[in-house]
């Protein structure tokens, strides 16, 4: 006895530009949201942006690599 197997379908490729609001809410679920301001140096990519969420303060922050150091941009 042999087993057939089916070929998977094609999966349509989202235009993202076209539909920005889930493209950020994918974002949001793998960059970390934090309550206090980073510190530590990172050790990938992904590590390397946090969302800040305190009270009504909101802000992106990103490592600076060449400088060793955490920026932010504040967000509204």
């Amino acid at each position: 006895m042999t087993k057939q197997y089916k070929q998977p379908e094609m999966q349509k490729a989202e235009d993202v530009t076209l539909n920005p609001i889930n493209y950020l809410n994918d974002m949001v679920g793998l960059i970390e949201t934090v309550t206090a301001v980073p510190t530590g140096k990172p050790i990938n990519m992904i590590n390397q942006i946090k969302f800040y969420s305190s009270g009504a303060t909101y802000r992106i922050y990103f490592y600076d690599a060449t400088n060793g150091v955490w920026r932010y941009s504040s967000l509204t």
